[in-house]
């Protein structure tokens, strides 16, 4: 009788932590944006009424220093949208906010050597391409389109969207504004997209991702992101931006100077 209680003592410890670990694993791989009817201030205050009715998700996983284990700082992301913008407020705190390391302010800036967040959002919910859309605490902004599951991206793609940050005693916060005309998408009234973020803590060589934080997968490998719903009836308008130019040169004519043209 004693040997049969401790198998079943046994098991049911087994089955507990079976139970605790799966529960960490398949943790909701779900955002719901949320629509506004009220004007969104981008200002990296995410104060308005909306941004505090909106859920956010704050299930990171580290995949660096210590693969699968719980953000070693909290991190928070909700959506938000309106009939012509899609917002995203992140909020990266931070024990030690004046650690934060943040230099580069110009556009495609090298994010790599610093504190960054990054979002992939995949409009067709395809599995393959997407928009990439990446700050820092100073507001700098990278932004590339992502093709083929992430092996290929061009970088020379510069869309039409902002960003603005706030570094503070909580440690620092992003106020994302993305033109839905910047992106292309489907008609259906009930759009899927797939998403995904990543947070980089540059003096701890941490990285957490929302979803496919193994080793082996990365932010641009869209086919790991996660769902993101609630967008509905937005309009499929596409941006024509105009850039104005101007070229001059020079000219060589016999027996005179070089004249201005």
């Amino acid at each position: 009788m004693k040997y049969r209680t401790e198998i079943v003592f046994f098991t049911l410890i087994l089955f507990l932590s079976f139970s605790f670990t799966y529960a960490q694993i398949s943790q909701p791989a779900v955002i719901q944006a949320f629509f506004t009817d009220k004007p969104v201030k981008l200002d990296g205050n995410l104060s308005e009424s909306a941004w505090q009715r909106a859920v956010p998700i704050s299930n990171f996983t580290q995949r660096e220093l210590s693969e699968g284990q719980p953000a070693s700082e909290r991190t928070e992301v909700a959506v938000l949208y309106d009939k012509k913008k899609l917002y995203i407020g992140v909020r990266c705190f931070d024990h030690e906010p004046a650690k934060i390391i943040a230099e580069k302010m110009k556009r495609d800036f090298d994010f790599d050597s610093e504190d960054n967040f990054g979002i992939i959002i995949d409009t067709y919910h395809d599995k393959r391409n997407g928009y990439l859309f990446v700050t820092n605490p100073n507001g700098a902004r990278f932004d590339a389109l992502v093709q083929n599951n992430g092996d290929r991206s061009n970088e020379s793609w510069d869309g039409v969207w902002n960003v603005k940050t706030r570094v503070t005693a909580q440690g620092w916060f992003a106020e994302f504004e993305i033109p839905l005309s910047t992106l292309k998408f489907s008609t259906d009234p009930n759009q899927r997209w797939g998403i995904n973020f990543e947070r980089n803590i540059r003096r701890k060589r941490g990285q957490i991702l929302w979803q496919g934080w193994s080793r082996d997968a990365d932010l641009e490998q869209v086919n790991r992101a996660g769902l993101l719903i609630g967008l509905y009836n937005v309009d499929n308008v596409r941006l024509i931006e105009f850039k104005p130019y101007a070229i001059a040169g020079v000219q060589k004519e016999e027996g005179s100077k070089f004249e201005a043209q």
